[in-house]
Parts: C-alpha cells; sequence; structure tokens
C-alpha cells in the first residue's frame, strides 16, 4: 500500500517531469520559429532603392558618393554611410547576409540590454531564451515583415536604428551603474556616438532618444547623481548630430514630395489618435498579453533581488507616464514630415518602442502594486500553462510566423525565379542594346518577402520605376503579359 508521502512525492516528480517537458518543447518551438525567417533570407532579392542607392554609391569616390546622397537624397548619413560600407563590401549578391547581420545583431543588442537592466542577475541561458522570446516577439508581429528585415534600404534605415537605440539605452543604464571616472567616461563616449549614430539612421529616433535623454538629465539632477553632466554631453553630442540630418540640403528636397508637411495641429493631434489606436491594438494583443503573464513571476523574482532607495521609488511611478508620453510622441515625426500617417516600416519601429517600455512598466507596476510577493503566488502555475499555449498557438498561427511557413514552403522559391528572370531580361536587353525592357507583374507575392511598395508602377518618376533605369540604364516598360504583341 502506497503511503500519502510517497505519492505526494511521485505527483511532484511527475509535475517537475510535465514541466521539464513543456520547456523543452517550448525552446525547440521558439528554434524552429526563428529558423523559418531566417531561412526566408536565402529567397530575397534587392528592391526598389537599393538599386538606385547603390549605382550612386558606384558611380563615384565613396566620399564624393556620401556628399552626393546628403545633399540630394536625404540627411540620414549614418543610414547612408551604413548602407554605402555593407554594398562595397557584398553588392547586391548574397543578399540573405545583411538579413542575417540584421537578426543577429538585433539578437545580441536585445541579450546586451537584458543582461545590463538584470543588473547580471540572469543565468546565461535565461539570458538567451529571454532575448530569443523577446526577438520573436517583436519580429512575429512587425506590421510589415518585408520592409523590415527583407528589404536592405529599408532594414538599414530602421532595423540598424532600433539595434543603435536599444545598445544606446544598454549605454545610458551601465553609465548610471558606473561607480568610477573612467568608466563613466568610456560609456559617455560610447553613448555619445550611438545617439548621434542613432538619429542620424532616421528622423523616427529623434524624440526617442532626446526625450529618454531630458528625463535622465531630470532623474539625475533630483538625485544629486554625479553622472549629470555625462548625459549631458550625449545630449549636446545628439544635438550636433540631429542638427545636420534636419538642415541636410537633401532632408529638404524629400520633404518637397509631401505639400501637406509641417502642420503642428494635425500632427499632435494625429499622434494621439495613432498612439490610442496602437496602445489598444499592441496591448491587447495575444502573443503581448500571453507574454506578459508569463514575465509577472520572473518581474517579482527580479524585484525582491534589487534595493531600490526612497528617492528611486518616488521617481518610479512616474517612468511608466514618461514612457507613454514617449510612445505618444513617436508619432509625430512621421505626421511632421510627411503630413500624412506614417508608413508600415515607420510603425514596426515604433512597436519596438512600445515594447521595450511595455516589460520594463510591467516591473515597476509589479514593484509598486506587488512588493516583496513570491513568485508562485502572483500567478497559479496552471494559468502560467496556459498562458504559455496561448503564446506558442498565437506565434503560430497569427502573422507574422504564419505567413512566413506558407510563403517558404509555397511562394519564396517561384518568386525567386521570377525576380531573377526579370534581372536576367534586363541584362539581356542592356547587352543588345535595345533601350528599354519590358517588365511583367509577378505572379507570386509572398507576403513575407515582397512589400507592395516594391512593385513598378510603369511611371518613370515613380522612384521603383526611376531606381531600376537609374542602375540598368534602360528604360521600363511595365505592362500585363496580355498587352503584349
Amino acid at each position: 500500500m502506497i503511503s500519502g508521502k510517497s505519492l505526494l512525492e511521485k505527483k511532484k516528480i511527475v509535475k517537475r517531469l510535465l514541466l521539464n517537458n513543456s520547456f523543452l518543447i517550448t525552446k525547440i518551438l521558439l528554434v524552429i520559429a526563428i529558423l523559418v525567417f531566417l531561412l526566408l533570407a536565402f529567397f530575397s532579392q534587392p528592391a526598389a532603392d537599393d538599386y538606385g542607392q547603390i549605382q550612386r554609391i558606384q558611380s563615384t569616390s565613396f566620399w564624393n558618393a556620401q556628399a552626393v546622397l546628403y545633399n540630394h537624397i536625404n540627411g540620414r548619413f549614418f543610414y547612408m554611410f551604413a548602407f554605402s560600407i555593407y554594398t562595397m563590401i557584398f553588392g547586391l549578391s548574397n543578399y540573405w547576409i545583411f538579413t542575417w547581420l540584421i537578426y543577429g545583431s538585433l539578437f545580441l543588442s536585445i541579450c546586451l540590454l537584458i543582461s545590463t537592466s538584470g543588473s547580471g542577475l540572469l543565468h546565461r541561458r535565461t539570458l538567451i531564451w529571454s532575448s530569443l522570446t523577446f526577438l520573436l516577439i517583436y519580429v512575429g508581429r512587425v506590421i510589415l515583415l518585408s520592409e523590415a528585415f527583407y528589404w536592405l534600404a529599408g532594414a538599414m534605415t530602421y532595423q540598424l536604428g532600433n539595434i543603435l537605440f536599444i545598445l544606446f539605452i544598454a549605454m545610458l543604464y551601465l553609465l548610471f551603474r558606473a561607480s568610477s571616472p573612467y568608466k563613466r567616461l568610456i560609456y559617455t563616449t560610447i553613448g555619445g556616438l550611438l545617439g548621434s549614430f542613432t538619429v542620424a539612421t532616421n528622423e523616427i529616433f529623434l524624440v526617442p532618444v532626446f526625450a529618454g535623454l531630458i528625463l535622465c538629465m531630470l532623474s539625475l539632477v533630483i538625485n544629486k547623481n554625479p553622472s549629470f553632466f555625462y548625459v549631458l554631453s550625449i545630449f549636446l553630442l545628439s544635438c550636433i548630430s540631429a542638427y545636420f540630418v534636419i538642415t541636410a540640403p537633401g532632408t529638404h528636397i524629400r520633404s518637397l514630395n509631401f505639400p501637406n508637411r509641417h502642420q503642428i495641429g494635425f500632427s499632435l493631434s494625429s499622434s494621439f489618435i495613432y498612439a490610442f489606436r496602437f496602445f489598444r491594438q499592441w496591448a491587447f494583443d495575444p502573443i503581448v498579453l500571453s507574454s506578459t503573464l508569463l514575465f509577472l513571476p520572473s518581474a517579482s523574482q527580479f524585484t525582491n533581488q534589487i534595493k531600490i532607495s526612497k528617492k528611486g521609488k518616488k521617481i518610479l511611478p512616474f517612468l511608466p507616464v514618461a514612457w507613454l508620453f514617449i510612445f505618444t510622441f513617436s508619432f509625430f515625426p512621421a505626421f511632421w514630415a510627411l503630413g500624412n500617417a506614417p508608413p508600415d516600416r515607420t510603425l514596426n519601429s515604433i512597436f519596438l518602442f512600445f515594447l521595450l517600455g511595455w516589460y520594463p512598466s510591467v516591473c515597476i507596476l509589479t514593484i509598486l502594486l506587488l512588493p516583496r510577493q513570491k513568485p508562485d503566488t502572483i500567478l497559479p502555475q496552471h494559468i502560467r500553462n496556459a498562458a504559455m499555449i496561448i503564446f506558442l498557438l498565437s506565434l503560430f498561427c497569427f502573422p507574422n510566423l504564419s505567413t512566413a511557413i506558407k510563403d517558404l514552403l509555397f511562394h519564396a522559391h517561384p518568386y525567386h525565379q521570377e525576380v531573377k528572370q526579370r534581372i536576367e531580361s534586363t541584362q539581356k536587353s542592356v547587352s543588345e542594346n535595345r533601350g528599354y525592357v519590358i517588365i511583367h507583374p509577378l505572379k507570386n507575392r509572398p507576403v513575407s518577402l515582397f512589400s507592395p511598395n516594391f512593385e513598378f508602377r510603369g511611371n518613370p518618376d515613380h522612384w521603383v520605376d526611376y531606381d531600376w533605369e537609374l542602375y540598368w540604364g534602360v528604360k521600363v516598360i511595365y505592362q500585363d503579359e496580355s498587352d503584349v504583341q
């Protein structure tokens, strides 16, 4: 006859085995998910202004190309610099390399941020899996995956900025914690460069960078922290960089394409409307909600291991409010510059701003509302199990991962072949000195790889047609096959 004690021990063993197996299955599924996104890169192809930018770079010397791009295209000088360096090394061949570099760099930057904010309390395995999960939450729910990771010009403009911004936050955190002037000087130098490069990648980063720096300086003044002047130095360096971006001749030329730009009332009101709309959409997204439930016990465990001063506790309630302020005004630069709604690739970066503030805000609310509570008592195990199931189902059954799997299995290879045929027919037209090439609409358009913005318009003034003609030196005639005589 089995005693009650031995029966209880067996139940504990069974529960432990089930828990370990569920963790193993979850890890396997996360690896499969990231592999799908990585494998898609092998079928990506150069698109849109990739051709125009590389032609401008290759047609002259490196530094002269930077001057031409700055004076005639736009003022995002670090984006242009990074794009030029990459294309000088790799050109447009082996197009998958940049996607892997972006995914890898984004993952490593997230690792650094979580590691620094976790004050070294996280084990290496926990750090890796947490970073991978965060990356998949972001990649799995970006508005337009094709323009985020599978388009060189778009990824350099936005994802490179995202990576630099994450590293910038990590440097600020390290600067706060630095105990010696030597370390403060190092972190200030790196932080100043990162802040300058971030705002010089895309104007969308002006608000989070400067709002974050101003909030940091206010906090340091209140706490009489000696790091104030170091952060002030970073602020001034970033201001200089922003000045060169905003006043660039290329920025002015680009702005002429948007006649409804620079409307202060419209930009402010639209920012609030869009912030409310997308906050509601993202906060109640099944992936974000389920991951938040899974994060709560970890947040409680983390907050139980750190010590916060009395002044720090007074500041804590204002941090989520500050994040909401930054999130709201992150929409402003797009409305101000364009005079209309921000494109999906801009929303991709704003979604990252949302995630970077959402989970720390959960931590702060845990400190304020559930002080020193045991992690296991915050959320029962059965609710955590249900949240894990919802998270995985949402990740695999909703876009973007479900779409990526379908594209990888059915559409990616035919699309890859069709684009290669376009290139070959254009090269043939060039070699035969025809002066034109007939381009037909693509029959296969994988959503994960191909954005509607990448397609030709049959208009020589449209940027896609114009840049193709600039690169190859032939006129594009875009028509359906039924129209060809």
